[in-house]
């Protein structure tokens, strides 16, 4: 009985640990900017690292938005954007792709991606 019960309680805590791993969201990169601006819905300054799906939100400042190694986003000042590894959704305000060969900017129904990798 002693052993199923140490079994039960091991494959209980694998468990707990995996949905804790696979649910935590993914780092994708860390946006700056020269004033301040809001990450999901905290009011933060100058920079701040940003997770999967998070919202950038900025006030009177542009932010630069680089996500990995090849991408950077630009956001003009008053704009809103939902970032993603592959993507960025703009809801408000200006946004610019500046480069990343597969990376998309979209708003509403329009996609912006580039053609080449420059």
């Amino acid at each position: 009985m002693g052993s199923t019960v140490s079994k039960v309680r091991f494959g209980i805590v694998a468990l707990a640990l995996a949905c804790m791993v696979n649910g935590a969201p993914r780092y994708i990169g860390v946006v700056s900017t020269d004033g301040r601006f809001w990450v999901d819905s905290a009011g933060v300054a100058e920079h701040a690292s940003i997770f999967e799906g998070s919202i950038v939100e900025t006030t009177d400042a542009p932010a630069t938005v680089p996500i990995g190694n090849t991408v950077r986003v630009l956001l003009d000042a008053s704009s809103r954007a939902q970032c993603y590894a592959d993507y960025a959704l703009r809801e408000r305000g200006r946004g610019q792709l500046d480069s990343g060969p597969t990376y998309r900017l979209e708003a509403r129904t329009l996609r912006v991606m580039p053609a080449a990798a420059n």
